[in-house]
């Protein structure tokens, strides 16, 4: 690749097209066939976004997604057909994989997978985070593990492969071999937490009041027979935007057989500026979040 002088750090085939990416440019290459070098650069197509981590870059639905920067630019997450590249990630998520420097960031892994419908890429910054997105919803969310000293830390799964009708998994702590699937509840026989948070609630900088907190999911289902016997999901609020939350106030999430029920929380307080919502479930059921509505007044 001579269009710049930035080295060569990984070299990919896409829609019979070859992209040879440096840490700040992508070059593509079409075979012309013919004696002496079978390839010739496209000029025109050139990009200024290079690769960073060369084992982050995958081929998702067509697309090529990967770390990378141009010049004297901070890496994000980008993705392209063959044009100019997309950014996927957020300013967010570009601060997330950067927090271990450069020298972590360079190595970086994806993971590609797919459910029910859903096509899923893992970025997992090793040491840092491990970060998912939805190639269907365009949303984002974080996974974690916990070592032997319930530290937490990214994702355990290394590497996946389909085999023998199932998706077998490798694991990073103890290098076992587990097994992926929508009825498991367990990671490697530790228990799976989930939760997610809100973004800020206000009334436009005015205080306001919290009436009620209502959480739509699939309740009902089943658990896992001596576990779980009596699933709750726990409600913790935060004033401060999220930096620190209250103690959690835990539902039921209802009787077997009694599906979609709301859970709610009447009369959560007052609050001068905003208000930020976290629910955690870490029973071994499903878990299927459908809505959540607020009702506040002034």
């Amino acid at each position: 690749a001579e269009s710049d002088p930035d080295n060569i750090v990984v070299i990919k085939s896409l829609n019979g097209l070859v992209y040879v990416f440096g840490t700040s440019t992508m070059e593509p290459y079409q075979n012309i066939g013919g004696a002496g070098f079978q390839f010739q650069t496209i000029p025109s197509a050139i990009q200024q976004k290079g690769c960073t981590a060369p084992h982050s870059m995958v081929e998702l639905n067509g697309n090529l997604m990967w770390i990378g920067a141009g010049v004297n630019e901070q890496p994000a997450i980008y993705a392209t057909s063959g044009g100019l590249p997309e950014k996927l990630s957020s300013a967010a998520i570009d601060t997330l994989i950067y927090q271990g420097g450069i020298e972590l960031l360079q190595n970086a892994y994806a993971i590609k997978w797919a459910e029910r419908g859903h096509s899923f890429v893992s970025i997992t910054v090793p040491s840092v985070c491990t970060i998912v997105y939805d190639a269907v919803t365009g949303l984002w969310h974080e996974r974690k593990s916990v070592d032997r000293f319930q530290q937490p830390q990214p994702w355990r799964v290394t590497s996946m492969v389909d085999a023998y009708s199932v998706r077998l998994v490798g694991d990073e702590l103890s290098g076992v071999i587990g097994l992926m699937s929508e009825d498991i509840f367990y990671e490697y026989d530790d228990e799976i937490r989930s939760y997610f948070t809100t973004e800020a609630i206000d009334n436009s900088g005015a205080p306001f009041s919290v009436n009620q907190v209502q959480l739509v999911m699939e309740t009902g289902f089943n658990p896992v027979v001596g576990q779980g016997d009596n699933p709750v999901v726990r409600l913790s609020v935060s004033r401060d935007g999220g930096i620190t939350y209250s103690p959690e106030i835990s539902r039921l999430m209802g009787i077997t057989g009694s599906y979609y029920s709301p859970i709610s929380w009447p009369m959560l307080g007052r609050f001068a500026r905003s208000v930020c919502f976290r629910f955690d479930i870490s029973e071994p059921i499903k878990k299927v979040f459908v809505r959540l509505e607020v009702d506040i007044s002034a």
